[in-house]
Formats: C-alpha cells, sequence, structure tokens
C-alpha cells in the first residue's frame, strides 16, 4: 500500500499534467460536443490510467486506493473523470475472468494505451443508477454460461480494424461530426421500448419528429398524431407508458423510430418482450410502415417464429456472419 507522501505525489503529478487542459479546452470540447482524446492520452501515456494493471502486463501494479486518488484529482482539477475513468477499471473484467491468453494479449496493448476498453453497461431500463437491484444474471450450462435479461446498447462505436460503409460512407477513420450525420439517417427500436416515462405517448413520439430539420412545434405535433393513428393508437395520445400494454409501447416505439423519417431502422430483438400474438402483429406492422416510408430495416432476433416476415435472412454465430440463408 503506497504511503502518504506516496500519495501525495501521485495528486501533484496528475495536477500538473491537468494544468494543461484548463477551462478554454474543456469548454471547447462541450461547444462541440468532442471526445478528450488528448487529455485521456497523456493520462494513458503518463501511467495514470493503468494502475490497475498488473506490472508483469505493462501496468502499475497499484490497488484501488492510487486510483481513487488519481480520478478524485483530475475531478478537483476541473478535467472531466467521467470521459476516462472506464479506461480504468473496465480492464479489470479481463484481468479477474479473462484466460491467460486474453491477458498477454490485451492488458498490454491497453497498458500502451493501444486499445481502449471503455464503452460499457451496468444498469437496464427498468433497474436505472440502483445497480444492486440488476434482474440480469449469468447461469452456467455446461461449459457455457446462458446470459438471462435485457439489453441495453450504449453506443461508442470506433471502427478499429477493417472497413465499415454505411450509406456509402467510410465510417473508419470517420470524423464525429460526419458519424453523428449519418447516425441522423438511423432510427433505432430496442428491445424495451425505452420510452420516457414522464412524457405521453404523443410526446414521446414528438421527440422523434423532433429531429426533422424546419419543422414548427404544431407541425411535429400533428406529425406524431398521425403517426400514432397508423400504429392504431389514435385513442392513448395522452397516456404515459405504464397505463399502455408492452404491444401499445413498443407500437409508440415504432411510431417514435419512424418519425424521424429514417432511412435505415436498426430493431434490435424488438419482439422479445412480447408474446407471440402480438410479436407478430408488431413485426408486421413495422415492415408495411417501413416499405410505405420506403425505409430498409436490419433487425436481430432470436425468435423463429417472426422469421418468414424478412425478405432476407442471416445467420450470425459467435459474432459472425455465416451464412445467408435466402
Amino acid at each position: 500500500m503506497s504511503t502518504a507522501s506516496d500519495l501525495g505525489s501521485i495528486r501533484e503529478s496528475v495536477k500538473q499534467l491537468c494544468e494543461s487542459y484548463g477551462e478554454d479546452y474543456w469548454l471547447e470540447l462541450d461547444r462541440t460536443r468532442g471526445f478528450p482524446t488528448a487529455f485521456v492520452k497523456e493520462l494513458t501515456d503518463s501511467g495514470f490510467l493503468t494502475v490497475l494493471i498488473p506490472e508483469e502486463y505493462g501496468g502499475a501494479g497499484l490497488g484501488v486506493m492510487e486510483a481513487s486518488v488519481v480520478m478524485e484529482q483530475v475531478c478537483r482539477s476541473g478535467a472531466h473523470a467521467g470521459a476516462c475513468h472506464a479506461q480504468m477499471y473496465v480492464m479489470g473484467s479481463v484481468l479477474r475472468h479473462g484466460s491467460e491468453a486474453q491477458k498477454q494479449y490485451y492488458l498490454p496493448k491497453i497498458a500502451a494505451g493501444e486499445l481502449r476498453l471503455q464503452s460499457f453497461g451496468v444498469t437496464e431500463p427498468t433497474t436505472g443508477t440502483d445497480t444492486t437491484s440488476l434482474k440480469t444474471f449469468a447461469r452456467r450450462d455446461g461449459d457455457d454460461y446462458v446470459v438471462n435479461g435485457q439489453k441495453v446498447n450504449i453506443p461508442s462505436f470506433k471502427v478499429q480494424e477493417g472497413d465499415v460503409e454505411v450509406f456509402g460512407q467510410q465510417l473508419r477513420g470517420a470524423a464525429r461530426g460526419q458519424r453523428q450525420r449519418l447516425r441522423r439517417r438511423i432510427g433505432m427500436i430496442f428491445q424495451g421500448h425505452n420510452l420516457l416515462r414522464c412524457l405521453t405517448a404523443e410526446q414521446n413520439v414528438q421527440m422523434g419528429a423532433d429531429l426533422l430539420p424546419n419543422l414548427g412545434y404544431r407541425a411535429r405535433r400533428d406529425q406524431a398524431r398521425e403517426w400514432l393513428r397508423s400504429v392504431g393508437l389514435e385513442d392513448e395520445l395522452g397516456k404515459l407508458p405504464h397505463d399502455l400494454s408492452g404491444g401499445q409501447k413498443q407500437r409508440v416505439a415504432i411510431a417514435r423510430a419512424l418519425a424521424a423519417k429514417p432511412q435505415l431502422l436498426l430493431a434490435d430483438e424488438p419482439t422479445a418482450a412480447l408474446d407471440s400474438g402480438t410479436g407478430r402483429e408488431v413485426v408486421e406492422l413495422l415492415k408495411r410502415l417501413a416499405r410505405e416510408q420506403s425505409c430498409s430495416v436490419l433487425m436481430v432476433t432470436h425468435d423463429p417464429r417472426i422469421l418468414d416476415v424478412a425478405d432476407r435472412l442471416v445467420r450470425m454465430e459467435d459474432g459472425r456472419l455465416y451464412q445467408r440463408i435466402r
């Protein structure tokens, strides 16, 4: 364990590093919605974000106390620890649960700053920030584990290897602004409806219409009502999500996604929380409305009961595309 003198030295070193990134730096990032890449890189290069990685893998091999001091001093210095704290401890999943081969491969790269391991999820839509109430669990099944629970997407997408093209645009090396403009052309429907509980069905759908340029408030409201009529919920405009059934909530989510007039709609297991009959109704409705709007739909599902609705089927296993079924 470090002595008080050692901790004081860590504080002073972090403070000196943060002085190079003053208020103007953070205000500009806030204005442009940028990420503090230079700040995170210098923290990594200086060894402050690798304090928990053992020395044999290129880290400092220190403990939680030292890691806490680093993050505390970052905040005291007026910098933003939220942009980098996960880089420090998410690697713990590899350190604690990874094989020796995985540790040898990933940890030195993380310690050297060659690899960022930062995006993660610690919550569920029905749990909020109370992580002690998480319902997701893993059950051992022979040599494997079966994970049960609701997935949460936390997008922090950056292409590290290979090429990814969407609408003819190369995403590898794409600037943040380019990715944001591309994102506006894409709608999303989640496994859970992800409706805002404090807003009515009409207001939730209007959020999608708010993304459209040159559209006044009255026009956005009228469009939201029209979409709700399209999904059969014209009598539920003023209801909050807790007053709607599961199928109705997912219909609102479809209306919200399509209200932004996307060219591509990503649907992440939209029937997972629905019974078979309601699930099929929702998918058929989604297909009809998307076609009317000339919008393509890319859907991920484990539900074999709705496969016949798709125009094209591709099998994926362990993160790899194996074959085109039809």
